[in-house]
């Protein structure tokens, strides 16, 4: 795959993943709470689903800022886009076709996840 398609393929997602977190970004809504006061099963229903779209929100700015990163690199530094940002060697090509804004190779990426998942327990 050469870097125009994938300039291409991330110039569409960056558009797709605009698009969706202005749908997703909160409307300016009463912030008195809900319309029925005495139901808190339904407030704390509405609490939920509210965290729900935060948690969204959030996993598409991510996301928008990785393909952001990408394109960046691909613009400014075309010579070292492809590559991993930790050990240098070429991200795998089936690597970049799924997911092109990938920053790691699939080795540096399987070592940040056990790292981050043994912080976690």
């Amino acid at each position: 795959m050469d870097k125009a398609e994938l300039k291409l393929r991330l110039e569409r997602e960056r558009q797709r993943l605009t698009e969706l977190v202005s749908l997703a970004e909160p409307r300016d809504e009463d912030a008195s709470g809900p319309d029925h006061p005495d139901h808190m099963a339904e407030h704390a229903s509405e609490l939920v689903q509210k965290e729900y779209e935060a948690g969204e929100l959030a996993s598409l700015r991510y996301l928008l800022k990785e393909v952001d990163h990408a394109l960046a690199k691909l613009n400014n530094l075309p010579d070292k886009f492809g590559y991993c940002e930790k050990c240098g060697k070429k991200i795998e090509e089936k690597r970049l076709k799924a997911k092109p804004w990938a920053r790691y190779c699939l080795q540096c990426r399987k070592v940040y996840e056990s790292t981050v998942a043994k912080r976690k327990k």
